[in-house]
């Protein structure tokens, strides 16, 4: 669908959900768009795996995962097996829809 109107982003809140399963690309992506975006990270702290992973396929047909790279958002930043620190956290067991929604709707109000 086509959008007649320019879309500001740069003008809106942006906020980002995250948890231990925000890896490799995503984790990536969240930390540059905080950096850069200033988005808000809600949700628990993600395992810093940042990295490119390659597939070695062997001759009996299975493979071996090899990781050939890392991510580093920022020359400053070292988030390999550190992580991503959310700017407001979530805690426990709740870590549904509902919750994040809860919590994100409750910051936009806020800002």
């Amino acid at each position: 669908v086509p959008c007649m109107d320019p879309v500001l982003l740069g003008e809106r809140p942006l906020y980002i959900w995250t948890n231990q399963s925000t890896i490799g690309a995503s984790e990536a992506a969240a930390s540059v768009l905080k950096k850069f975006r200033d988005a808000q990270i809600i949700g628990a702290k993600t395992p810093g795996l940042m990295a490119l992973q390659t597939l070695i396929p062997l001759t009996d047909g299975s493979g071996i995962v090899l990781t050939t790279g890392l991510f580093h958002p920022d020359s400053q930043a070292k988030t390999w097996r550190q992580g991503i620190n959310p700017d407001i956290s979530l805690k426990g067991n709740d870590l549904s829809f509902k919750t994040y929604l809860k919590v994100t709707l409750k910051s936009i109000s806020e800002a």
